[in-house]
């Protein structure tokens, strides 16, 4: 293998350069600066890539906005299950947003997953109906059992619940969901017994109980490093006093409704036991989100 070679395609913020070296006669750049076949690609075609492809093993941000887009079609060919696991050995960090953020093409991740996915990452665009994303999920936790890192990031507002159990993602330590996706208490507490779980960003649920977790052996044993948004202050008191971890270092909170000052007593009173416990603990963010109404 040559080094050099492999250095020049180990990352990739594009998918277009390696497009681009498919055979001339399959493919064209138009004015809109986006490829098109020309016509269908024969599996030979893919045998020739393959000297470029095997050597990329992360494709990830930050995007290359000035290179050529792939047309829809051009994506569906590389995306097939069969194609893009013999073009691809090595991938083991993949941010789908570089790849499309578009609602047909979503639910194709799913049929791109391996066990040597550790590093996933993607975004729910708008307009993408619920069967779609369960489905995707669903094969997230069948198919990729070995990642250790996994942000959802949404373009939408609909909420999707994400159901946590049993061996679900034994290996991970970095977890960010965003607002809109839902955890069940069953999946709390599966979080909180994972043994590597380092970083943490998620929205509890507004009907989230501080003692489901305080039940919990060990709760949440290895954070470092938590985001957390919520509808009450209290909640976020709860789920603080909830972290037996030894090296927790920075706790961010961010609560939709007005508090009392008893409230905010009883979390300052956590932040105390907090630090007197965890000698590594060094920041702390509290913000209440403002939410304005305008009334005629």
């Amino acid at each position: 293998m040559d080094p050099a070679l492999g250095v020049l395609w180990r990352t990739q913020h594009a998918l277009s350069p390696l497009v681009m070296c498919l055979p001339e006669d399959l493919w064209e750049k138009r004015s809109s600066n986006t490829i098109y076949f020309k016509r269908s690609p024969l599996p030979e075609d893919w045998t020739q890539l393959r000297r470029y492809s095997r050597r990329i093993q992360r494709i990830t941000h930050p995007k290359m906005f000035t290179l050529p887009r792939l047309e829809e079609e051009i994506l569906r060919a590389v995306l097939t299950p069969d194609v893009f696991g013999s073009l691809f050995p090595s991938l083991h960090t993949l941010d789908f947003t570089i790849l499309s953020i578009a609602s047909p093409v979503i639910g194709l991740l799913k049929s791109v997953l391996s066990p040597r996915i550790t590093d996933l990452s993607f975004a729910l665009p708008q307009n993408v109906d619920a069967d779609t994303i369960r489905g995707l999920f669903e094969a997230i936790l069948r198919m990729a059992r070995s990642l250790e890192i996994l942000r959802i990031s949404s373009f939408g507002f609909s909420s999707f619940e994400m159901n946590l159990a049993g061996q679900d993602f034994p290996y991970l330590h970095d977890l960010s969901l965003s607002h809109n996706i839902l955890l069940s208490s069953q999946s709390l507490l599966h979080l909180a017994g994972l043994r590597y779980l380092r970083k943490l960003n998620f929205r509890l649920p507004n009907n989230f109980d501080g003692a489901l977790l305080r039940s919990a052996p060990r709760a949440f044993s290895a954070l470092q490093h938590v985001k957390i948004n919520t509808n009450a202050l209290p909640q976020c008191t709860a789920f603080f006093s909830s972290i037996v971890s030894a090296h927790l270092e920075s706790v961010s909170f961010f609560y939709d409704t007005q508090t009392p000052s008893t409230d905010l007593t009883a979390f300052l009173h956590q932040v105390h036991l907090t630090c007197t416990r965890t000698p590594t603990f060094h920041t702390l963010a509290l913000q209440h989100n403002i939410q304005l109404s305008f009334h005629k």
